[in-house]
């Protein structure tokens, strides 16, 4: 711990930090940010939830980005209800994990690579059905 302390970069949390918000600010309204209105946000990884995620992650990847469902890279689960209570069914923590899809917005991404990745995001926006978080 101490080590990681000393050795913190902040630079390259800033760095992650911007691309983050720059993807944000330019999302295509098709595209639903979780976590948008979180009041800070370093953008440890960038969830887009989208109509048709499978798609969208098929598209991203044939343009050479490494895009990933969320179900198939993480360990995010909803957490099932307690035995008696089904009301607290998770259903909307469920249907948002079905649709979440990682862009790469780490901090090493080129400034080119960013626009591309943009650019690609937006070309999906007409394949994408508008999503209703």
């Amino acid at each position: 711990m101490r080590r990681r302390l000393a050795t913190f970069d902040r630079a390259r949390l800033a760095r992650r930090a911007e691309i983050g918000e720059r993807l944000a600010a330019e999302l295509p309204p098709s595209l639903y940010h979780p976590g948008r209105r979180a009041p800070v946000r370093t953008h440890w990884v960038f969830p887009v939830v989208a109509g048709d995620p499978t798609r969208l992650v098929a598209e991203l990847r044939g343009q050479g980005f490494d895009a990933a469902p969320a179900h198939a890279t993480s360990a995010i689960v909803a957490v099932p209800c307690p035995p008696g209570r089904p009301e607290t069914e998770p259903r909307a923590a469920r249907w948002l994990l079905e649709r979440v899809t990682f862009l790469p917005a780490y901090p090493e991404l080129p400034e080119r690579a960013v626009q591309r990745l943009l650019e690609a995001v937006r070309s999906a926006d007409a394949w994408c059905p508008p999503v209703e978080p």
